[in-house]
């Protein structure tokens, strides 16, 4: 997907996975929600976000990756 980027949580840094790994779940936005979203300011459930895959992951990992 042009645009896109791929990141990884271990519990103690972010990885970068190996190029064209298929994401367990996925969150799409503008720049501005994304970032609003990395910054825990706006749930990866909100109607500007569109998200799919595991919601189990999702949830895991915005409320542990929050800067």
């Amino acid at each position: 997907m042009p645009g896109s980027s791929a990141c990884g949580l271990t519990a103690s840094d972010w990885t970068r996975p190996r190029p064209r790994h298929t994401a367990d779940a996925t969150v799409r936005g503008t720049a501005a929600d994304l970032l609003l979203l990395v910054y825990g300011r706006l749930s990866y459930e909100a109607e500007a976000l569109a998200h799919e895959g595991d919601e189990h992951l999702l949830g895991h990992w915005f409320a542990n990756s929050a800067i």
